[in-house]
This record gives C-alpha cells, structure tokens and sequence, in this order.
C-alpha cells in the first residue's frame, strides 16, 4: 500500500505530521522495511551518533544554500562563497546526495541524505571529512565513512522512539523536501536553491 507523501507548512506547528501506514512497520513492503531495520540497527550501534536537536536554532538570520546536483551546480559553485571567510558567514550550505563532488570541501557546511537509496560512492573520499545530516535508514556503510553524523528520524509512527531522543525532519519523496526543513529549524531567514533541475 502507497505511503501518502506529507506535506505542510513547517510554522504551523513542531509536531509530526499523521501518515498513513500500510503494511508493515514503516508502511513498506517487507524487502524495503527489513533493509530500513537492518540500516537502522547498524547506526544504533555506533557510540557516535549526533542530533539533529543539536542543531536546531544554529543558522538564525542566516541564509540557506540547498544545493542539489543538477548539471547547473557546475554554473553556480563559483558564487557560493568559501567556508572560512567573511563572506560565508551570512550562509549555511547543504550538499545532497552527490553535490558534494562537484563542490568540495571548501563550499559546503553540511553534506545530507535522505534514505537507504543514497549511494556511498556519491561521498569520495575527499569531502567524507565533512559533517553529514542523514536519515537512520540511510546505508550503514556511512558510519564508517563519516566521523560527525548527525541523525533524524521522521514522523512515521514507526520512529517515535528516535523522534524524541534525536530530533526529526519530515520527509518527501527527495531530499530537498527534507533539507528545507533541516534549514527552517535552524532558524534560516530565506533558502536559495542551486542545482535543482527537475
């Protein structure tokens, strides 16, 4: 049975959105709900985890850059200012999924992924030095690659338990969705979009 993406307007309130759940813990099919359990379960085991609660309110008055990996990233990477300077620091920046690769580590302030469809080889070597906001089921192969995660649950009943000890976004069929609320709780004052061809 298809979950219903949720959508609403994030001032209204801080609590979770309903979603209907079909079958299953999540409302997936069981193939998809045990690869979210197993991914789940091996980012539960690390000692290391970080919350997203951790970075609630951080941005305040600050811009947001949500940078998607569309073929106009290459266009636009000469205009984000570099991390470090004084002209980054009315900025927070955000590279999904693969955007990191054309950007690097001296644009970007936080990498994120959304769910257990993000790939690995997305994240090369040279920008896993990066703090990352991701998803519990995300691949577990990420603990390994990335020292500071800070972790969200979503509002599915499923996560309720997460929720409360790390803090949740709520979730869309892409990572954009998601990231704007990443953005919005850390208190943004506007979001500009980059690389976002759909």
């Amino acid at each position: 049975k298809e979950v219903p993406v949720c959508v609403k307007d994030f001032r209204m309130s801080d609590e979770p959105c309903g979603a209907a759940v079909g079958a299953g813990y999540f409302g997936f099919t069981q193939t998809i709900e045990d690869h979210i359990v197993k991914n789940t379960s091996g980012h539960l085991a690390q000692p290391s985890c970080k919350t997203v609660k951790e970075l609630y309110g951080t941005a305040k008055g600050k811009t947001a850059i949500i940078c998607g990996s569309g073929r106009s990233i290459l266009e636009s990477a000469p205009l984000i200012p570099d991390v470090g300077t004084p002209d980054h620091e009315d900025f927070v920046v955000f590279a999904l999924n693969n955007a990191g690769k054309a950007l690097g580590t001296r644009k970007v302030d936080y990498l994120f992924a959304l769910d257990f469809s993000s790939r690995i080889e997305w994240y090369p070597e040279e920008i896993r030095g990066l703090p990352i906001v991701l998803s519990f089921n995300c691949p577990d192969v990420m603990v390994d690659r990335f020292k500071t995660r800070h972790y969200f649950a979503s509002p599915l009943p499923g996560d309720k338990g997460l929720r409360e000890k790390y803090g949740w976004l709520d979730i869309g069929s892409i990572a954009t969705y998601t990231c704007m609320h990443m953005a919005y709780k850390m208190g943004v004052k506007r979001i500009v979009f980059v690389g976002h061809e759909f």
